[in-house]
């Protein structure tokens, strides 16, 4: 989940197992490697040992990345500067912002968390007090931040990835099919098709007012309003909405050991917040009618009126948008700053993050009014 880079510095004492990814490339140069090895016997010998040393690098390589991914680490921690690292000074490893992380009971009653980031495990942290668990999970967010389900391009550079991967699947298959080498068709179709998985990922952001799915096909905030119920369907979390059901891609790859866990704790998270949500204070019907009549000036709403609203995640987002610009032209509104650089850091919604990032931190009221004008194509188009 999400850890910011000036979050409070937390110590604790215990074992974190971290790995390394062992992704596409990894895959690629192995079957680069057994091409290899295949083509020496029909090679001069002259070039057999040129080619024996470019197979045993890669699957050198391979191996290596394959045998450094359970690093078993124990003693004492901080977590400082969005990394985790020894008491010692020795690096760990990086924890990036919206992290998916959940926890899971461990051996002789210790605390397991276990870190996942873009679809990879990244570290298993094991303490062994409850409070060091509860200060561990505080500081990865766990309890309002938003989390990801993976890292999310734009959707043409996704929509780009999809189909430059099937061109360059079924051209390379097709000329390797004509030139007599049908292990190279069958290393470029496998190439293919983990490009083509890779890019068809949909990704979900879950934050306290709802979800932002990003996909190939189509980018959408799905507020808890709409939000009717959330289950696990094979190696996809469905979201039910009142319109359809929506797909978002898991945690970790179905065949992880871990991937079952993960998915299962998605939905629980997800239910969770959609309780929490349900369980805040509906906001003022005659505040959200103000506001959308543009009519704040008639109706005398306080600064702490605006404030509540613009931080209310049952709030109609534009809603939150507007109450944030106009608390903006209260003599008082510095002092709601804070507040809604946090409510933007809690919400799913890129455009109303954008939104009141600027209603706090930004002279330029324009920054505001564009961030609003976003909102309101995203409300047109959706």
């Amino acid at each position: 989940m999400a850890t910011s880079n000036q979050s409070p510095i937390t110590t604790f004492s215990g074992v974190v197992r971290s790995y390394s990814s062992v992704g596409a490339f990894e895959a690629v140069l192995a079957l680069v490697g057994a091409f290899f090895v295949l083509r020496i016997p029909e090679r001069p010998r002259s070039q057999q040992f040129p080619l024996g040393a470019v197979a045993a690098l890669a699957f050198g390589f391979s191996f290596l990345k394959l045998a450094s991914r359970g690093r078993t680490v124990r003693g004492d921690f901080v977590i400082r500067e969005g990394a985790l690292w020894q008491q010692s000074g020795r690096f760990i490893c990086g924890l990036p912002r919206g992290l998916f992380a959940y926890s899971e009971p461990g051996v002789e009653a210790a605390k397991r968390t276990v870190v996942i980031d873009d679809g990879q495990l990244l570290l298993e942290i094991e303490v062994r007090t409850e409070e060091q668990h509860r200060t561990l999970n505080t500081a990865l967010g766990l309890a309002t931040e938003p989390v990801l389900t993976g890292k999310s391009a734009a959707r043409h550079l996704q929509l780009g990835g999809l189909v430059g991967s099937t061109v360059v699947a079924v051209a390379g298959f097709v000329w390797a099919l004509e030139a007599g080498e049908p292990f190279v068709a069958f290393a470029l179709m496998a190439l293919g098709l983990l490009g083509l998985g890779g890019s068809h990922h949909t990704h979900g952001r879950i934050g306290v007012d709802g979800i932002w799915v990003s996909g190939p096909s189509e980018q959408r905030f799905v507020g808890f309003a709409e939000l009717c119920g959330v289950s696990d369907w094979g190696p996809w979390i469905k979201l039910h909405t009142r319109s359809k059901d929506i797909f978002i891609s898991a945690p970790l790859l179905p065949f992880s050991q871990r991937g079952r866990a993960a998915r299962a704790a998605l939905v629980e998270l997800i239910r969770k917040r959609l309780c929490a949500w349900q369980d805040n204070e509906a906001p003022l019907a005659s505040a959200r009618l103000t506001l959308a009549e543009g009519t704040f000036r008639d109706r005398e709403l306080t600064a702490g009126d605006l404030a509540r609203l613009a931080e209310n995640p049952r709030a109609e987002r534009l809603t939150r948008a507007r109450a944030a610009r106009e608390l903006r032209q209260h003599h008082e509104w510095a002092r709601f700053a804070s507040g809604l650089r946090s409510a933007a850091a809690s919400s799913a919604s890129p455009a109303l993050q954008q939104a009141l990032s600027a209603a706090a931190t930004s002279e330029v009221e324009s920054e505001v009014d564009a961030a609003i004008r976003e909102l309101e194509r995203e409300a047109r188009s959706g």
